[in-house]
């Protein structure tokens, strides 16, 4: 089971409805939320079942769109990143999203491989995504490497914000590198990336130490803008 919260009222829905009475209940609170725009959406510890929303939306006559528009999304604590993030690809459409692993370890080549073709190709469903892991650094390597060798920028998101426990490394080909000490002897690292086929395309990159150096107790927040 899992609640839906929207101010004062919750919607306690079944993962696989049991009888036709269910069914209906269940399509009807997804037709309004599908058919809604919010300021914000906010999914925390929810299991997605996607053969549910096929088994409920099957003639869909309406022909209703099985998206959830809103300024703002979050999707935190969920039970299962995979299926999960590919509710996000196919049914969620937002100008900011905002994934949360925290301190999870959950970060497989196939969470990491459906978290990447979003960044990449999900820039006509998100403008900027912030995604909070901290354990790997795979993601933050891929996206360093497709700005720099991509021969197709125009799909990938504008805007990203990562953290990492562990601090990632400049790339080879980082121009206008600027590294700065400030209070509590924390770094702040600024550079931008250009495009090896289309060069005037840059991205601007930002690596800010957060934290307390001291207690061996900081993380390091990435920053990819698209500047030009």
């Amino acid at each position: 089971m899992f609640i839906l919260k929207f101010l004062a009222i919750e919607f306690l829905l079944p993962i696989v409805p049991k009888n036709i009475k269910e069914m209906k209940i269940a399509r009807y609170f997804f037709e309004q939320l599908f058919t809604c725009a919010f300021k914000d959406a906010n999914f925390y510890n929810v299991i997605f079942n996607p053969q549910m929303l096929e088994l409920l939306f099957d003639d869909n006559k309406a022909r209703i769109p099985l998206t959830v528009h809103s300024h703002e999304s979050r999707l935190i604590k969920f039970l299962d990143t995979y299926i999960s993030l590919k509710f996000v690809l196919n049914h969620m459409r937002s100008y900011h999203f905002i994934s949360n692993f925290g301190a999870t370890n959950d970060d497989n080549d196939q969470t990491i491989e459906i978290l990447f073709n979003i960044l990449k190709n999900g820039g006509n469903i998100f403008y900027r995504i912030s995604y909070d892991n901290r354990h790997s650094l795979k993601l933050y390597n891929l996206i360093i490497k497709h700005i720099e060798t991509s021969q197709n920028l125009s799909k990938m998101v504008k805007e990203l914000n990562l953290s990492f426990t562990r601090e990632p490394i400049i790339s080879k080909t980082a121009e206008n590198i600027e590294i700065n000490v400030g209070g509590n002897n924390l770094k702040t690292t600024k550079y931008q990336l250009s495009n090896k086929h289309n060069p005037e395309i840059k991205f601007s990159v930002s690596v800010r130490e957060v934290g307390f150096r001291e207690l061996g107790n900081t993380r390091f927040d990435v920053n990819f803008k698209r500047i030009a």
